[in-house]
Order: structure tokens, then C-alpha cells, then sequence
């Protein structure tokens, strides 16, 4: 089974040092940070070869981004991993 990861507020915080030990533990030595519109970090690093991460925009505090979310996330799923959240 494919392991997946979803970790909001990777770019400072708790979700950072999630994210820099779930890199760490499988296998990825970077992350890919991704602030919103509003500014940050914005950078872009790649993970180990084998390995595949990906950044999608999300604004916690715009519930009404979430479908758009889940769509982008459901897209990611079936062109980065292969398959559906069901079958991945």
C-alpha cells in the first residue's frame, strides 16, 4: 500500500515539523512549503528519487475553498499516485 500524507500549515509550526519528519522517516529530504496568496515562504524543493510530493493551495480559514480542495486533491491522487483515495 502507497503511504499518503495530508499536512496543512506545512509551512511554519507544528505542520512544518510534521512535515520535515514525515519527509525524514519516508524517505523524502525535503518538502514542498506552499503559502497561500497571502505570502510566505513559497519555496519549492523536490523529494528523494522513487519518492513524489506535491503542494496544493489551501486556505483554512475559507471554508468555501474545501470542495475546490478535495477536487484538486482527487485530480493529484489519479495523475501523481494512480488511482482514487479509495483504491490508493
Amino acid at each position: 500500500m502507497t503511504k499518503i500524507a495530508l499536512i496543512t500549515g506545512a509551512n511554519r509550526g507544528l505542520g512544518r515539523q510534521t512535515a520535515l519528519d514525515i519527509a525524514r522517516r519516508w524517505g523524502c529530504h525535503r518538502h514542498l512549503p506552499r503559502q497561500s496568496r497571502t505570502g510566505g515562504s513559497g519555496g519549492r524543493r523536490h523529494p528523494r528519487p522513487g519518492r513524489k510530493a506535491i503542494a496544493l493551495p489551501l486556505d483554512m480559514a475559507q471554508t468555501a475553498s474545501f470542495p475546490a480542495f478535495a477536487d484538486s486533491l482527487g485530480s493529484a491522487l489519479a495523475s501523481v499516485w494512480g488511482g482514487p483515495l479509495s483504491t490508493t
